[in-house]
């Protein structure tokens, strides 16, 4: 799916997410993040694949569909500005979310789904590409 929508023509950056990105063994459903300057296109490219056998939900950032194979596939689409962070977001386990939240706080900062926020300044940092996420709080990537 990730090569299909590659060639679509709207897609800037592409990856799969959460538990097939971390190399789970058992993946419930497969998880997508892309970036790009037309997120209804890339949507709409999503639904039409002709391996995709019904539309559980749909707007213009984002879908979830069911395969002919009974494989789940959920494509969220961000602009290029948020990739890294929503990547990041949707790549870690809850438990790994929640820990990595409490070490922002820790720290005097919030962390979401958008990225890092300053409390005090309101000021959310910008990140091109996730390791710099990590390398904000000296963690490993």
């Amino acid at each position: 799916m990730v090569r299909y929508l590659s060639c679509s023509g709207h897609v800037i950056r592409i990856s799969p997410a959460g538990a097939v990105r971390r190399m789970q063994d058992m993946v419930e459903q497969i998880a997508i993040v892309a970036s790009s300057p037309h997120p209804a296109k890339l949507v709409e490219h999503f639904c039409t694949n002709p391996d995709v056998r019904s539309i559980l939900s749909r707007s213009p950032h984002r879908a979830a569909v069911i395969l002919k194979d009974r494989s789940r596939i959920d494509l969220r689409v961000v602009s290029d500005a948020l990739y890294a962070p929503v990547l990041r977001y949707h790549t870690g386990s809850t438990g790994h979310n929640v820990a990595l939240g409490e070490y922002a706080a820790g720290k005097g900062l919030i962390l979401r789904e958008s990225g890092i926020i300053d409390p005090i300044t309101g000021r959310k940092v910008a990140f091109d590409e996730e390791h710099e996420i990590f390398e904000a709080f000296s963690l490993p990537y």
